[in-house]
């Protein structure tokens, strides 16, 4: 079963066109810019998920697809709250898709070998951290090192959210770096005109 964000509608079932896993289109040779384009899409289809009480299951690079400008999860299920809790669902999906970023972000890391282990990516961090821009940084940290070792949310839970914020700030004069990108420009245009959020 495949899903997929489409504007504010998740479609549960086969997709219509071609799509490739982020291991086909070696997603790991975009530069940085496309990457970070690419992880917030993820981002707000995992958020629109999440509203939804659903879970992804897998984000290993072969279950995690592109189609059409649209990036969608391969393996989802229903949150089942009876079970886990919802914020434990929600902080492990956002670990392992900043897992995820971390891999995709490494240079030289083969994206078929899967995620790797979220404690050495904690434990790492400091010394590969620099593979991410300064303002990605700092999320990325806050949920792969902090969360990861206190286990609690971080306080941007959603790196689409956390990208609209430092964007708010710089249109705003705060102090934080420049961060315009056309995929935090069309996730402020779907709060706009959908009311996400």
């Amino acid at each position: 079963m495949k899903s997929s964000y489409v504007s504010d509608i998740i479609i549960i079932g086969d997709t219509m066109g071609q799509s490739y896993s982020l291991v086909d289109i070696e997603f790991n040779k975009l530069d940085r810019h496309e990457k970070h384009e690419s992880f917030v899409m993820m981002d707000v289809a995992l958020k629109e998920l999440h509203k939804r009480n659903l879970k992804v299951d897998s984000f290993n690079p072969k279950d995690v697809y592109y189609e059409d400008g649209i990036y969608f999860y391969d393996k989802v299920s229903p949150i089942n709250t009876a079970l886990d809790s919802k914020d434990d669902v929600i902080l492990d999906n956002i670990m392992a898709l900043s897992n995820l970023a971390f891999c995709c972000y490494l240079p030289s890391y083969d994206l078929k070998n899967g995620l790797l282990n979220a404690k050495v990516v904690s434990e790492q961090f400091d010394k590969f951290g620099s593979i991410f821009s300064i303002e990605d940084r700092n999320y990325y940290r806050s949920v792969l090192v902090n969360s990861y070792n206190k286990h609690t949310l971080p306080d941007d839970v959603y790196y689409s959210d956390y990208i609209l914020g430092v964007e708010k700030d710089n249109s705003t004069g705060g102090n934080s770096l420049v961060k315009a990108t056309q995929a935090g420009k069309m996730y402020a245009d779907m709060l706009d005109d959908n009311g996400f959020g």
